[in-house]
């Protein structure tokens, strides 16, 4: 009786091993399939989003660093330098400026934002102005120094990658009237799917005043051809789309009508609105609508205008602008205080509510 008791305990015993073996397989096995497809699903798509540079993908690229609230300004803006656009399969795209060294770098994450790829793209001149991405091409917009005011330095170059960020072509923009692109505001791009608009800033080459004067840029594209169709870049007047000192820049194409924000603090003092045709020989610089926002009190050039422009969109009915703003009043145009507004123009009647 006992051994038959202990043969039968015996073989109970190896049998509940056995199974804790077998599921212990079971786990290590089906962990070792998980951990090869998200490898295998990271590579297929990082192969599939590098294309010909496959081989430059990564997967774990860890970004030390931040950019919690650098879209925020209080006097005048910076390049946006975090960029988030949504993928075909679900998934995300982010393309983040680095620093100058670095480059810039571009993930791939899945759709529960579980990070799939990573590269480092080369930024071709030192300066970071934009990112923008069409239906077909990705493109990023750098520049650099021109303290010399050489006409032969390219100050502004944008440059054209496929979809799987394989380099395309570049158009440079030379003898510009810039020491420093993107200097003292921001970079924006938009499209009709022919031509891309550029709306950014520059420091001017220095005037009779010895000094090096800051104002908005404006850039044409041919996306095809990748030929600077049209560039603005000299001193001009507001009714022409010119605001200096432009401390943030956006814009929009909306069917044949191009239309522009600025933040100015001299010519003029105010955030101005300016809508030209885009079918004109000079679109952006063709003596367009011009609606003030919201004027500065103040003296002419004061950096300080206590506002902040946030985003610029583009309704059925109306242009629209989100900002912020002390009560502008002249008293103190440093209020620690704002307060948060969208202003709306009616397209048809040019009316400003806020």
């Amino acid at each position: 009786w006992f051994w038959r008791y202990a043969a039968g305990k015996a073989a109970y015993c190896w049998m509940k091993l056995e199974n804790r073996i077998k599921n212990r397989l079971l786990y290590i096995a089906l962990a070792v399939i998980m951990m090869m497809e998200v490898f295998f699903t990271g590579n297929v798509k990082a192969e599939e989003n590098a294309g010909e540079t496959g081989a430059e993908w990564q997967t774990d690229t860890v970004y030390e660093g931040e950019n919690i609230e650098q879209q925020n300004y209080l006097t005048w803006s910076h390049p946006v330098r975090s960029y988030l656009t949504a993928c075909q399969d679900g998934g995300f795209m982010r393309v983040q400026d680095i620093d100058s060294d670095a480059g810039i770098l571009v993930e791939f994450y899945d759709s529960s934002y579980q990070l799939l790829s990573s590269r480092m793209i080369e930024k071709e001149l030192p300066l970071f102005g934009a990112f923008y991405e069409t239906g077909q091409y990705y493109f990023l917009l750098t520049g650099q120094l021109n303290m010399d005011e050489r006409p032969d330095v390219e100050v502004y170059r944008i440059t054209k990658y496929d979809k799987s960020w394989n380099r395309i072509a570049s158009a440079g923009l030379r003898d510009c009237n810039t020491i420093e692109p993107f200097d003292f505001g921001s970079a924006r791009m938009d499209t009709d799917v022919k031509r891309l608009y550029i709306r950014t800033c520059h420091r001017m080459y220095k005037l009779d005043d010895g000094l090096n004067h800051q104002a908005n840029v404006s850039i044409v594209l041919d996306i095809e051809d990748m030929n600077i169709a049209e560039s603005y870049t000299e001193v001009s007047i507001s009714p022409f789309g010119y605001v200096s000192h432009s401390f943030n820049q956006f814009i929009k194409v909306d069917n044949d009508m191009i239309a522009a924000v600025d933040h100015g603090d001299a010519y003029p003092r105010q955030i101005q609105l300016v809508v030209n045709s885009a079918n004109s020989p000079d679109a952006l610089y063709a003596g367009g609508k011009e609606t003030c926002i919201l004027s500065f009190p103040g003296r002419t050039g004061d950096n300080m205008t206590g506002a902040s422009v946030g985003g610029f969109e583009l309704s059925d009915s109306s242009y629209l602008v989100a900002g912020n703003s002390v009560i502008q009043d002249e008293k103190n145009l440093e209020r620690k205080t704002r307060n948060v507004f969208i202003a709306s123009v009616d397209r048809y009647t040019n009316a400003v509510s806020v």
